[in-house]
């Protein structure tokens, strides 16, 4: 069981906290849109970003933020909503 939990790999840069950290922003200007997310973390002053554990000197991609939202985000919640017979 423990094999099976076990995370192999690099870990991410991106984290699901910052992602989300990010959508807040995002969403407090006024339009929620995926795309800006990125650029709005890159944004924030240099001592935010260290806080939040954002260091990658090229700053956070669109490829980061499309592929969380993605893979942790709307594929499970489509996967629970097939399990009902609905469709997202």
């Amino acid at each position: 069981m423990k094999a099976h939990q076990r995370r192999t790999g690099r870990p991410r840069e991106l984290t699901m906290r910052n992602f989300l950290v990010g959508m807040y922003l995002v969403a407090t200007t006024g339009t929620l849109h995926i795309c800006r997310i990125a650029s709005t973390l890159n944004g924030l002053p240099p001592a935010t970003r260290k806080r939040l554990g954002l260091t990658r000197p090229g700053g956070i991609t669109d490829r980061q933020v499309q592929r969380l939202f993605n893979t942790d985000l709307y594929r499970p919640a489509s996967r629970r909503h097939r399990q009902f017979g609905r469709r997202i």
